[in-house]
C-alpha cells in the first residue's frame, strides 16, 4: 500500500510497465533506472527510491525497488522464440 505521493506515482508506472514486452534488457534498465530517479526527484519531499538489477542463480533476471519503508521485487523471464 503506498504511503505518499512517490510510492503511488512509482507504482501507477509500475502497473504501465506490467506485462511488457522487453525488446533489450540492457535498454530496458537503463530505461527503468532513469525513470525511477525522474520519479524521486519530482517528489523531493519523499525518501528517494533506488533501482537494483540481479541474476538468479538460474539465470532469471530479479529487479528490486526500494525506498524507506516500502519495496517493490519481481523477476523478467525470457520467452522462448
Amino acid at each position: 500500500m503506498p504511503k505518499n505521493s512517490l510510492q503511488k506515482e512509482m507504482l501507477a508506472f509500475l502497473e504501465d510497465q506490467s506485462n511488457r514486452l522487453i525488446e533489450d534488457l540492457e535498454d530496458f534498465k537503463i530505461f527503468l533506472r532513469n525513470k525511477t530517479r525522474k520519479i524521486s526527484e519530482a517528489n523531493r519531499r519523499c525518501k528517494p527510491i533506488s533501482a537494483s538489477f540481479y541474476q538468479s542463480t538460474k539465470g532469471t533476471w530479479g529487479l528490486s525497488l526500494s525506498g524507506t519503508d516500502w519495496s517493490v521485487s519481481f523477476y523478467i523471464y525470457k520467452v522462448k522464440e
